[in-house]
């Protein structure tokens, strides 16, 4: 394909998501407030409720479960702006969204998916995604953690340290 061919720069509907979401977060969780919540280490539970009841929560996810089908594209520009507005903020949103939402969309049974999504989109579950280990760091390819089930329980055995917003999260997502 011709590189001239090629859709550079933005949609009408990736501008409006930029043009929308920055005084949204503005609102829910000023500049004054950051620096507290900051020294505090508090999760942005208001802003993080304010991205949800605004529907953003469901933009990467499948309109089957209540999401809104958005394209990565979408995405990069959300994430654009929740982080020249806060890091705090887009790393609690990417942390249940992306890195745990995305683990159950492509990796759960259909029964789970129809559980964790639609409380996942309306911003009444937030998850945690554990892979760091002790001895393997963040390398995926080192992960000794084991899990094995047992009837309708599944046994893990190992450890993970380092868990991004495991102190807030209402489920854990274990590799």
């Amino acid at each position: 394909m011709p590189v001239s061919a090629h859709p550079f720069g933005l949609t009408e509907h990736q501008r409006l998501i930029r043009e929308s979401v920055l005084p949204l977060v503005e609102a829910a969780m000023p500049r004054e407030r950051m620096q507290e919540m900051d020294e505090a280490r508090e999760f942005p539970l208001e802003a993080y409720a304010a991205l949800a009841h605004a529907g953003w929560m469901g933009l990467p996810h499948e309109a089957a479960y209540g999401g809104a089908d958005g394209s990565f594209k979408d995405l990069s520009v959300f994430i654009e702006v929740l982080a020249y507005h806060s890091a705090q903020l887009a790393s609690a949103y990417l942390t249940t969204v992306i890195y745990g939402g995305m683990q159950v969309r492509n990796a759960a049974s259909p029964a789970l998916k129809q559980e964790l999504m639609p409380a996942l989109i309306a911003g009444d579950l937030r998850l945690a995604l554990c892979i760091t280990e002790p001895d393997a760091g963040s390398d995926v390819s080192s992960i000794s953690t084991t899990a094995r089930q047992e009837g309708d329980d599944f046994i893990i055995d190992g450890q993970k340290v380092y868990i991004t917003c495991a102190h807030v999260a209402h489920k854990l997502v274990v590799a």
